[in-house]
């Protein structure tokens, strides 16, 4: 008898402590799993994807009803970003999570995980790096809703927000996309305003790679008007005379000046100055010191601020 009582005793612990598990659990679970979310996205009416194309720059972006914008951009030089822009961010900084959704008209296909972005204040409080945006934009092109969402800022139990893209009717403006990318330039206006090109001891001539430089940086001045004027400055290291080194630099000057002109640069946008020893960028010892200083610089300048593009969050 006692030892039914026993076991009895024992199996009645085990139960309550099984259902204090069982309640535990389940009392944190609907925290999790009904937690309300407020979705930011374009519906089939709305959705509109805008396009702005140049040699300088490419943006495909679309308007997010009530949020702001996502905007998929490629300058020229550099690989492709998005980012979130909206004059109100209702997302609380911290890290937001990446989801590549199936569309409704997909419904068996599993969601996919990419991750987290780095959420900050601002009006441009995301940036997804070149890697996951371009699966973003391969994931539209084929159909999936790239999802963003995060906490709101307002409180730590207020509903959570969810941004997304819409891919109705990508396809053809993502084919008018991938062609401006193709027509884009080697480089920006950031990459070749300050250029350098170095030179071995004693030559006349620059290093063979630095010709492909000067050609981007032909391409860029014919590709942009803005451009007023090109400041060529020659340059040599503190070995020989003076004399001598003031003859090298201009001749090495004016071998850039006379490149640019018979590639179609205008003579009067140039302005062709040389130096000798005077200006060495650092001191004249050893090897390395010296071949900074043998160098001609090509300075642009143009007549306003750089924009690639008429949108005013760049």
């Amino acid at each position: 008898m006692r030892k039914t009582r026993l076991k009895t005793k024992h199996w009645l612990t085990q139960t309550l402590l099984v259902k204090l598990v069982l309640i535990i659990a389940t009392a944190a679970l609907p925290v999790m799993a009904n937690v309300p979310a407020v979705t930011y996205m374009a519906s089939y009416d709305d959705s509109e994807w805008k396009l702005e194309s140049s040699v300088f720059a490419c943006s495909l972006s679309q308007e997010i009803p009530s949020y702001g914008r996502g905007v998929f951009y490629r300058r020229a030089g550099e690989k492709m970003v998005f980012f979130l822009q909206t004059p109100y961010n209702q997302m609380r900084k911290g890290q937001a999570s990446l989801v590549i959704e199936p569309p409704t008209w997909r419904p068996g296909n599993p969601a996919r995980h990419m991750g987290y972005v780095d959420v900050i204040s601002g009006d441009k409080p995301f940036q997804v790096e070149p890697e996951r945006a371009s699966s973003m934009l391969a994931s539209l092109n084929n159909g999936f809703v790239p999802m963003f969402t995060r906490k709101s800022w307002y409180e730590p139990t207020e509903p959570s927000i969810r941004v997304g893209l819409s891919a109705f009717d990508f396809d053809p403006i993502y084919r008018d996309f991938l062609g401006c990318v193709s027509q884009l330039l080697p480089v920006n206006f950031d990459q070749i305003k300050r250029s350098v090109v170095f030179y071995d001891s004693g030559g006349l001539y620059p290093e063979e790679k630095y010709y492909q430089l000067m050609d981007y940086i032909i391409m860029y001045i014919k590709a942009d008007p803005a451009v007023s004027s090109v400041i060529v400055d020659g340059h040599t290291d503190d070995i020989g005379r003076r004399f001598k080194n003031r003859e090298l630099s201009r001749e090495r000057a004016e071998h850039i000046t006379n490149y640019f002109v018979k590639a179609g640069i205008q003579e009067d946008l140039i302005t062709t100055r040389y130096h000798g020893e005077r200006y060495p960028v650092v001191r004249n010892l050893g090897q390395d010191g010296r071949k900074r200083n043998r160098r001609v610089t090509i300075r642009l300048e143009r007549d306003e601020p750089f924009r690639p593009s008429n949108l005013e969050f760049f």
